[in-house]
């Protein structure tokens, strides 16, 4: 496949690669393909196999443009990874991405772009032209926990992975790592996969589930207030699997007299590449309109 504009979603597992094109003001994923990563590896070898994996995607070998979602934190204006505290990509700590990547294939700096992969997701299910007036927060458990917000139109990270919540921070409770830890403090066992566990076919599962909603529950009461949002997005690899805590995470929030709107992710884990679009469209029409 030839292209020269690539849209990237980058995880703490994999590498995802498309095409994003839009028709009648539409987003969609085009010739998407994963490549597992051995995220564990050195910085060098990070972006060493992630540039494989583009190189392998497109036979275009000059004048790539590179849209690309990564979770945080992150400098995501000079590609410079922060992320740290025993989690994957942990090599990649002050290490400048962008440079690496830049070097590896050929690429000037300046046509690689990185995006914040929360904020790309709730770009992705509202792309700018519905949500005037409106505050929607963006909830994404993955293997950590994202976070936007959309207010008047303009979109930012809510940063609230690192907010105090219980003995930690939210990120200690709202992740598949958090899943991870707790099953393995009960059992004994590791999963790989969360769709291992999510079918709550054992007590030990429903009792995971049901603190990890209960605890949820609480903490979307405190957002709510502080933000007045009357919708919520809940998304994320965890969420992208047969796993239901919607339902009774709306009993909870009922029990609790918070009346908030919760909709579960449209787009699953292609929302993050398709924010990339959305997200440098909007970067491309506010140059023209400045100019």
């Amino acid at each position: 496949m030839a292209a020269k504009s690539l849209n990237i979603s980058i995880t703490e597992s994999a590498i995802e690669i498309g095409k994003v094109c839009q028709i009648e003001g539409k987003y969609f994923c085009d010739n998407v393909r994963s490549y597992p990563v051995n995220n564990w590896a050195s910085a060098e070898d990070v972006v060493k196999q992630w540039a494989s994996a583009i190189s392998n995607f497109t036979e275009a070998k000059t004048g790539l443009s590179l849209h690309i979602a990564m979770p945080g934190p992150f400098d995501y204006l000079n590609g410079i990874s922060y992320i740290k505290e025993n989690r994957n990509l942990k090599s990649l700590y002050e290490e400048n991405v962008k440079q690496r990547l830049a070097t590896e294939l050929s690429v000037p700096e300046d046509h690689i772009y990185f995006y914040n992969d929360a904020v790309c997701s709730l770009a992705a299910e509202y792309a700018f032209d519905e949500s005037k007036g409106n505050t929607i927060l963006g909830l994404y458990f993955n293997e950590g926990f994202g976070s936007a917000l959309l207010q008047d139109g303009k979109i930012k990270d809510a940063e609230l992975w690192s907010r105090p919540f219980l003995e930690g921070k939210a990120e200690d409770y709202f992740s598949i790592k958090w899943l991870r830890k707790s099953y393995f403090q009960l059992t004994g066992l590791n999963f790989v996969d969360v769709n291992e566990i999510n079918n709550f076919s054992s007590s030990t599962e429903k009792d995971i589930f049901r603190t990890f909603t209960e605890n949820l529950a609480h903490y979307i009461k405190t957002l709510v207030w502080e933000y007045k949002t009357e919708l919520i997005v809940l998304g994320g690899t965890l969420l992208s699997h047969s796993t239901n805590i919607l339902t009774p995470l709306k009993k909870r929030l009922s029990a609790l007299g918070i009346d908030v709107q919760l909709l579960k992710s449209k787009l699953h884990t292609d929302a993050p590449l398709i924010g990339t679009a959305v997200l440098s469209d909007k970067l491309l029409r506010e140059a023209n309109t400045n100019e």
